[in-house]
């Protein structure tokens, strides 16, 4: 309802969290995915999640969708996402352990927020 696609909605967090990625929107790329080449673009497996390295502000991404990680904890990540069978942008919580069977990659974003250094597990 309020005109922003997932790519739109990930894009515009990212800007209102002060960091310009430009206008990148699901355009071609060398990926079936959204956004991939904001950061690091790596498959979403256990040995990723285990290791710690995904953070709040990373981008999770599936053929044809993109959400942004607005939390962790011992169990959880936490993605808002634009969803339109949802009406809108929600915050859903996905345990780790099946996490993957929803989204297919993780887009790393240490390189864009390298500048800010200001790292919190929630948002």
């Amino acid at each position: 309802p309020n005109g922003l696609d997932c790519s739109g909605f990930v894009s515009w967090a990212i800007l209102n969290g002060g960091f310009d990625i430009g206008d990148l929107g699901a355009g071609p790329t060398n990926y079936n995915y959204e956004l991939p080449d904001t950061g690091e673009f790596v498959k979403l497996t256990k040995e990723i999640i285990a290791s710690n390295i995904i953070k709040p502000g990373d981008l999770l991404s599936m053929q044809g969708h993109i959400a942004i990680i607005i939390g962790i904890d011992e169990n959880n990540i936490y993605v808002a996402e634009s969803l339109p069978r949802f009406r809108g942008v929600v915050a859903n919580v996905y345990n780790k352990n099946k996490i993957s069977k929803t989204f297919s990659h993780v887009v790393l974003m240490d390189k864009v927020y390298e500048i800010d250094g200001n790292l919190t597990y929630m948002w």
